[in-house]
Order: C-alpha cells, then sequence, then structure tokens
C-alpha cells in the first residue's frame, strides 16, 4: 500500500551520490515525492566562485540551477510541479510522482 507522501527537503545536495538517493526514494510506496534544494542560480551570478563550483557553503556537495534540477529528477520521475518556494533562501522545490 502506498502512503501519500514522501518529503526530501534540502538533503540531496548534501549527498555525495544523489542517484543513490533517487535509487532509494523510487523503492518508497509513496503517491507524491517533494524535493528541495537551494537553486544556484539565486544565490551565485555567472562569473561568481559558488557558480562553477565548489559551493559556497561548505556541507553542499552539489547545488542545481533550476533547470538542472528539473532536468535531473524528470529523468526519473514526472514533475507535476517545480517552483521556487522561498527566493530569499534561494530554495526550488519540486512535486513529483513515478513515471507510470
Amino acid at each position: 500500500m502506498a502512503c501519500g507522501l514522501l518529503i526530501c527537503a534540502d538533503v540531496i545536495d548534501h549527498i555525495l551520490d544523489p542517484d543513490r538517493l533517487l535509487d532509494y526514494i523510487d523503492t518508497v510506496p509513496a503517491e507524491r515525492i517533494i524535493l528541495s534544494t537551494p537553486d544556484r542560480s539565486l544565490m551565485y551570478g555567472h562569473r561568481q566562485r559558488g557558480w562553477w563550483g565548489p559551493p559556497h557553503n561548505p556541507w553542499h556537495i552539489r547545488e542545481w540551477s533550476f533547470s538542472e534540477f528539473a532536468g535531473y529528477v524528470s529523468a526519473r520521475f514526472r514533475i507535476i510541479e517545480h517552483v521556487i518556494t522561498n527566493r530569499t533562501q534561494a530554495t526550488q522545490m519540486i512535486v513529483c510522482a513515478r513515471k507510470d
């Protein structure tokens, strides 16, 4: 039986291998999945060091721009909604479901 919702808030940017995290998420029988992470394009300009890496936050392994994150997640899941939820903190959120 599927649970209603799985929330993975600001975790994926801290994981060495985000593919493994998505593999795990794919095993959880959730109807909807929420993923959030900073939007790199709101945090840095193209000429700033953080845009090209490494991230300024020493605990972040990887940061995605809005379009990069959509492309990455949509390769595995069906995106229902992708929005900036907090512009001040540069937070992007994707609501998605399994591709069935």
